[in-house]
């Protein structure tokens, strides 16, 4: 019975309009794209720049160990 009083609730809500998902925090992300696309643009290779990708770094077993060293030592 709650369940059905929850989806009632929530009938009229649209979850897939633009925006809705939206978080302050993606501004760095956007930005970051940005930063990326344009230097993809003018062929630009950034020399000894520590910053994360926006679509990430591949997936090897060193990259997984240290993943996994990092959530154990914040959880921990």
């Amino acid at each position: 019975m709650e369940g059905a009083m929850r989806d009632q609730d929530m009938a009229d809500v649209d979850i897939i309009l633009p925006g809705v998902w939206a978080h302050e925090s993606d501004v760095h992300y956007e930005e970051l794209l940005w930063c990326e696309l344009e230097e993809e643009a003018m062929a630009i290779s950034p020399l000894g720049e520590q910053r994360p990708k926006v679509g990430g770094g591949h997936l090897t077993e060193p990259s997984l160990m240290m993943w996994i060293t990092l959530v154990h030592v914040l959880l921990s």
